[in-house]
């Protein structure tokens, strides 16, 4: 028996997360993000790779999703502050 995986591509991923954190579809819409563009490659490659490889494959892909994470954690302290700086008017 053969333990085989296809990758589907970082757009499935990126859709469910979407949906799992109750977003408008359109937020993938456009230009990936680097990051996670290198994340599906690595992890496309792991898929396929002598199981030899794959944990030093992983160990690279979880080094642009901690890249990915602390972008969006800078990103949410960054409306917080010029929230708080500047609070929207609302009519």
């Amino acid at each position: 028996m053969s333990n085989v995986y296809v990758f589907p591509g970082h757009k499935s991923f990126s859709a469910r997360a979407v949906s799992d954190l109750g977003l408008n579809a359109q937020t993938m819409k456009g230009k990936t993000p680097s990051a996670l563009a290198a994340l599906a490659r690595l992890c496309a490659q792991a898929s396929t790779a002598p199981p030899a490889n794959v944990a030093g494959i992983l160990l690279k892909a979880a080094a642009f999703r901690d890249q990915l994470l602390a972008a969006g954690h800078a990103a949410d302290l960054m409306i917080a502050e010029v929230t708080l700086a500047r609070p929207p008017i609302h009519p």
